[in-house]
């Protein structure tokens, strides 16, 4: 609650940490609602991943509201290797 209250910006790294090949680790899900139910709405949380066989749009749909029924990310919160690597080569 203490972590939660102090900062506005949350990143988290997705496969080994909220999930793993599918099944969610720990209290992880339920540690990020928390912070998204914050009294303060201006919390953010943004997702990284190494993995590079998903676009964001499918880490968005397919992991984080379909098989973890976690709703309320922009996709602009998600950075996946191959996404970001485009962006480099792209600039």
């Amino acid at each position: 609650e203490e972590i939660v209250e102090k900062y506005q910006y949350f990143i988290f790294d997705c496969d080994g940490v909220l999930f793993h090949s599918g099944d969610e680790i720990g209290q992880a899900f339920q540690s990020l609602k928390y912070i998204k139910q914050h009294p303060k709405k201006d919390k953010d949380i943004f997702f990284f991943t190494n993995a590079t066989t998903r676009t964001r749009e499918v880490l968005l749909n397919d992991k984080l509201i379909g098989e973890h029924d976690f709703h309320d990310i922009p996709l602009e919160n998600l950075y996946t290797a191959s996404y970001l690597t485009a962006m480099y080569v792209k600039n």
